[in-house]
């Protein structure tokens, strides 16, 4: 297999990178890697004998995680912003290596166990620049790396993340939500069990309209609190605009918030700040 297809058509995109083994290190063949969050159109590759990979022939546009997942090692994701026309997109080096693990407890405000909430997990780097995830965070709504839901006990775990830095929401309709921000992962070991409260919250509604008044779909609208504009955009709500543009970002916390709207693919622009009031008891 060759490290770039030279041959893909100038309307389609490509993503190529490399798979090795952390220890000892050496290259990781034939492995599979999927790209897309979206089982229907997602697409896979696999990797040569020197670890290299390339996925070729992907519509403009394409999104979503790159995925590697080898038994006995940490699950890799690493997020695709849309594809630009005739881009290669290069994900560079990804290691595998034993996985880590973090537990959870989500409890209400009253301290009883909220089921059905759903765990996400972002691996948030601060030792190194990744410019995937720089580059995501800034023109897309960058899917979360694994997911897990509460059950009746209130307890949600993840097994195979990487070693790193992560940053965990728990969310559910109706309830504010929280953020344990900046945890770090060690390989082979499971974290303490992290404790997360929601509150409730309120809802933030409207419409996206051009300059005659007719309803704009498909728009990203952001709401981010000043500590969401400092760490990061993976904890920063968003909801997407219908066909006529109406939008609604549901179970916000109470507080002032700066407003922006995006198409996918494209930088955010600042609309104007809004004051949301606490839940009504």
């Amino acid at each position: 297999m060759k490290a770039v297809d030279r041959t893909t058509p100038a309307e389609t995109g490509a993503v190529r990178g490399e798979v090795w083994f952390a220890s000892p290190e050496r290259p990781a063949p034939g492995v599979e890697v999927v790209l897309g969050s979206d089982p229907a159109t997602a697409r896979t590759s696999r990797t040569d004998d020197a670890g290299r990979f390339v996925a070729a022939g992907l519509p403009e546009g394409f999104r979503g995680l790159l995925r590697v997942h080898v038994e006995g090692y940490a699950t890799v994701s690493r997020p695709l912003m849309p594809l630009r026309r005739g881009e290669t997109r290069d994900v560079g080096l990804l290691w595998l290596a034993p996985a880590a693990g973090a537990r959870f407890v989500v409890l209400d405000s009253e301290s009883r166990p909220v089921e059905g909430a759903v765990v996400s997990a972002w691996r948030t780097p601060a030792n190194s620049f990744d410019p995937s995830i720089a580059w995501a965070q800034r023109r897309d709504v960058r899917d979360a790396d694994a997911e897990a839901r509460t059950d009746a006990a209130g307890r949600a775990a993840f097994a195979d993340l990487e070693r790193d830095m992560w940053t965990f929401v728990a969310k559910k309709a109706g309830l504010a939500s929280v953020s344990e921000r900046d945890r770090i992962l060690a390989a082979g070991r499971n974290a303490d069990e992290i404790t997360l409260y929601l509150f409730p919250g309120v809802s933030l509604s409207g419409r996206v309209v051009d300059r005659v008044g007719r309803g704009v779909g498909g728009v990203m609208v952001w709401a981010a609190t000043s500590l969401d504009e400092r760490l990061g955009d993976v904890v920063t709500p968003c909801a997407v605009s219908d066909a006529a543009g109406r939008y609604c970002l549901d179970g916000l916390a109470d507080g002032d918030y700066q407003v922006s709207v995006s198409r996918p693919g494209n930088p955010r622009v600042h609309v104007g700040a809004v004051r949301v009031p606490a839940a009504s008891p």
